[in-house]
């Protein structure tokens, strides 16, 4: 039987929750149709690892200078989803936050990213952009968006 594939996500974001920090898919990314669409920090959850686990393991890859300034921030767990893909099949998504203040937030924010490029997004913007995965459910859910 084939093993489900599981997900997890950091959103970050400035303290008052106006302002994220998101990744943006470039034209390197493998699933064409998502090129240019939004996502979270984040991917799959590697076989015996925990959420949280996994969770810091994929900041340390896809934002790997920004790592110095948040490895002593507070990660917490927002919620499990279960994220429906084109009404075709769905995966289970554990979602974290990492909350910092603005002016860290814009300096990440000009970092190197290993996948795609980072975005800073204002909450009342969010709905203007498409998201990979349907993630856009998890937003919508989160933050009323």
């Amino acid at each position: 039987m084939e093993k489900q594939h599981q997900g997890v996500g950091i959103l970050l974001s400035n303290l008052e929750h106006t302002q994220f920090l998101l990744q943006q898919k470039d034209e390197t990314y493998p699933h064409k149709q998502y090129r240019g669409s939004l996502s979270f920090w984040g991917g799959a959850i590697e076989v015996g690892e925990k959420f949280e686990a996994a969770a810091w393991r994929e900041l340390e890859e896809e934002l790997p200078e920004s790592m110095t300034y948040l490895k002593d921030k507070k990660l917490t767990f927002i919620n499990h989803f279960e994220v429906r893909v084109n009404n075709t099949y769905s995966f289970p998504f554990a979602l974290f936050e990492l909350c910092v203040e603005q002016t860290l937030l814009k300096k990440i924010a000009t970092m190197k990213v290993e996948e795609g490029k980072s975005i800073l997004v204002y909450k009342n913007d969010l709905a203007q952009y498409t998201w990979v995965w349907g993630l856009e459910q998890v937003m919508e859910a989160r933050y009323k968006v």
